[in-house]
């Protein structure tokens, strides 16, 4: 088993994920790929659980370029 607490959503869900860069890093366009753990279930019974690649692309900007 796992000893990880489980978290239960009903509809459609949205996750913010927090991400610190080096100062160092030049503005651009950079992706990232995550992965995400899930497992679908109904009243009737669960899914098999999945793992899936979620690309995630920032828009890297200057300080100045950035908007509050």
């Amino acid at each position: 088993g796992h000893d990880q607490p489980v978290e239960v959503h009903d509809g459609t869900v949205q996750w913010t994920l927090r991400v610190g860069l080096h100062a160092a890093v030049p503005p651009g366009e950079r992706a990232l790929t995550a992965k995400i753990h899930f497992q679908l279930c109904t009243v009737a019974g669960c899914e098999m659980p999945e793992v899936r690649p979620v690309r995630i692309v920032l828009d890297l900007r200057a300080p100045a370029e950035a908007t509050p």
